[in-house]
């Protein structure tokens, strides 16, 4: 009996298809070359996000008022 099992399913940012196992990957929806590039889309939006907030815009302040020699 097989216990992982793989299917091509189509990418949902290129739509190329990847090989995909259910078992190992269950919330996958990307290729390895999309999957990258969504990832580092999520944390710049997180990070704008972030220092868009009252509490982020104040550590953001804090980081670049704080030298490198200090």
């Amino acid at each position: 009996m097989a216990l992982d099992v793989l299917f091509l399913r189509p990418c949902k940012r290129c739509q190329r298809a990847y090989l995909h196992c259910r078992s190992r990957e269950p919330g996958r929806l990307y290729c390895a070359e999309c999957s990258l590039a969504a990832r580092k889309e999520r944390e710049k939006r997180a990070r704008r996000n972030y220092r868009e907030q009252d509490y982020g815009k104040e550590q953001h302040k804090d980081e670049e008022d704080e030298g490198p020699f200090e």
